[in-house]
């Protein structure tokens, strides 16, 4: 089973990157899939369990807990998705969600820390262009052919959560924070 992350700050197109990598029943790209899971091994476990070639998730929030589950799937391919934090604060403004500075800083202090993990750095905008994402493509599914048609019908679709999605369907941090107690590493900024 070949598996791969696909890491970013929040809105940096992870719903549409977990909608156009998931090619069912061959691969599956969950959605911050770390919300579902209390450990590196449930992460990995039910993400497999959709699929059988290809497993992976574009996961904000996997990069607190990116060594845990490197350690348990060593060979997972990483991809960061590379928003100016200006950019992500005004867009999750424009949609009601909250963006801290504390929460900024976690989250590039994760980054910087993990960076020699990541076989591939994509800037934001540059997932518009073709090109990028047959290089994105050919990283976490190789054996695939790129889809050329499900690009044409996706390359230019908003597909994006905002704070009323959150509020039809609350989303659970409980595993999550389990995750984190156990194998994360919390307090990263102050140390």
């Amino acid at each position: 089973m070949k598996t791969f992350l696909i890491l970013s700050y929040p809105r940096s197109r992870t719903l549409w990157l977990s909608r156009f990598l998931s090619i069912p029943p061959i691969a599956f790209c969950g959605h911050d899939w770390s919300e579902f899971a209390a450990s590196a091994a449930e992460y990995w476990g039910s993400l497999e369990a959709e699929i059988g070639y290809a497993a992976g998730a574009a996961d904000t929030a996997a990069i607190m807990v990116l060594p845990a589950l490197l350690a348990v799937r060593p060979l997972t391919r990483v991809v960061w998705i590379e928003r100016p934090l200006a950019e992500v604060a005004t867009s999750m403004d424009r949609v009601g969600l909250s963006f801290t500075p504390a929460g900024a800083g976690l989250l590039r202090a994760h980054k910087e820390r993990y960076q020699e993990f990541f076989d591939l750095e994509i800037p934001f905008k540059a997932l518009n262009e073709v090109e990028v994402m047959e290089t994105l493509w050919r990283l976490v599914l190789p054996d695939l052919a790129f889809p050329t048609a499900k690009w044409n019908e996706l390359a230019n679709k908003r597909i994006a959560y905002t704070a009323r999605d959150f509020a039809a369907r609350p989303r659970s941090t409980e595993k999550f924070l389990r995750f984190l107690a156990n194998e994360g590493e919390v307090k990263l900024c102050s140390s």
